[in-house]
C-alpha cells in the first residue's frame, strides 16, 4: 500500500530521518551523470514529449535565475536557485515528460517539490520494485503550484525506482529538494548514558512505519555483549533509572524474547500485532546488563518514537 502526501511536514513526521538533495552544491548547467551517486542515486533518466521524435532526454541542474521563460516565480523554490529538470531550450524542447530516479539501495519513502507555477495536469509519483514492476502511484490533482507543490509517498514495501511526471504532455516543470528515507524510521530523543563499552547506546529503527507492512527492526549499539531487552510504551519521558534514564512511559510492553548482543550490537525484529502496536505514536528503548560498569549493573539506550500509519 502507498500513502500519498502533499504536505511536507506531515510526510517528514511519518518518515523520520531523511537524505535531502537541494541541488545547490551542483553548478548551474551541469548535466547529471554520476553527480548524485554520493547521495545513493545510481542513475537518473527521463523522457520528453517535446523531443523530436518524443523519447529520452537529458537531465540538468538549472538555476531559476537563468530560465529562458517564466516557469515559476523566483523565490518560491524551497531551496534557491537550483533545481533539476529535463532539457530546457526555448524555443524548442522544454522540461516536461518524466524523470526517474534509480536508487542504489531499497527505500520506503520519497518526495520532492514540483518546480512549477501553473499546473496543467495531475502531477504523479510512481514507484517500482527492483524488477521494474510498478507498485502504484500517488498524485497532486490538477498539478502542484509553488510554494505548495510537495508530492511525497510512503510505501509498505521496498522500492528501487521513483518516477515523477505530469499527466499533461505540454506541462513544463522541474523538481527541487528531492528527499528520501535514510534507512531508519522514527525520531530519537532522551539520553543514552555512558556505559562500559562506549559513550552511550543509541537505538535505531528500520523498515516501515506502516502497521500493515509489519516490517520493523530495532537495533542498539554500542552495548556490552550481554543480555538485554527491547520494550515499547505509549509516550516519552526522561527519569533516572539504573546507570541511565528510563525514556518510555508506562505501561511498558516487553518485546520478548531477550536479545543477546554480539559485536557490541543488539537487534530484534518486531512482530507488531504480537506486541499490540497499532497506528499512532509508540516509543521504544533498549535495557541491557552492564556488570563491568558497576553501579546498578544495568543501563539503557536513548529512546526512539515512531508515528505508525495504518
Amino acid at each position: 500500500m502507498l500513502t500519498g502526501y502533499t504536505d511536507h511536514t506531515t510526510w517528514k513526521a511519518a518518515v523520520g530521518s531523511t537524505t535531502l538533495i537541494t541541488f545547490e552544491s551542483i553548478a548551474d548547467g551541469t548535466e547529471i551523470n554520476s553527480e548524485l551517486a554520493s547521495f545513493g542515486i545510481s542513475n537518473v533518466t527521463g523522457t520528453s514529449d517535446f523531443e523530436v521524435p518524443p523519447g529520452p532526454t537529458t537531465q540538468w541542474v538549472t538555476s531559476s535565475a537563468s530560465l529562458p521563460f517564466p516557469m515559476f516565480i523566483a523565490g518560491t523554490l524551497p531551496s534557491e536557485p537550483n533545481f533539476i529538470s529535463n532539457t530546457l531550450v526555448f524555443p524548442g524542447p522544454a522540461a516536461t515528460g518524466t524523470m526517474t530516479f534509480e536508487f542504489s539501495s531499497a527505500h520506503f519513502a520519497v518526495g520532492g517539490f514540483i518546480a512549477d507555477q501553473t499546473g496543467l495536469g495531475d502531477d504523479i509519483l510512481e514507484l517500482f520494485d527492483a524488477s521494474g514492476a510498478s507498485l502504484g502511484s500517488v498524485i497532486i490533482p490538477g498539478g502542484g503550484v509553488l510554494p505548495n507543490s510537495f508530492l511525497g509517498v510512503t510505501s509498505d514495501t521496498e522500492f528501487w525506482f521513483a518516477k515523477f511526471y505530469s499527466a499533461s504532455g505540454t506541462d513544463s516543470w522541474g523538481l527541487d529538494d528531492l528527499e528520501f528515507d535514510d534507512g531508519t524510521i522514527g525520531t530519537n530523543y532522551c539520553i543514552g548514558a555512558v556505559n562500559s563499552v562506549g559513550p552511550g547506546a543509541t537505538i535505531l529503527a528500520s523498515g516501515s512505519a506502516s502497521v500493515a507492512a509489519n516490517n520493523l527492526t530495532l537495533m542498539s549499539s554500542p552495548v556490552p555483549n550481554d543480555i538485554g531487552l527491547f520494550f515499547v510504551g505509549p509516550s516519552q519521558q526522561q527519569v533516572p533509572f539504573g546507570n541511565g534514564f528510563l525514556c518510555v512511559v508506562t505501561p511498558i510492553v516487553r518485546i520478548n524474547p531477550p536479545a543477546s548482543a554480539s559485536g557490541n550490537m543488539a537487534s530484534r525484529q518486531v512482530d507488531l500485532p504480537t506486541f499490540g502496536i497499532v497506528a499512532g505514536s509508540h516509543s521504544f528503548q533498549y535495557w541491557y546488563r552492564d556488570p563491568a560498569a558497576m553501579g546498578a549493573f544495568f543501563n539503557l539506550s536513548d529512546g526512539v518514537t515512531i508515528l505508525f500509519t495504518p
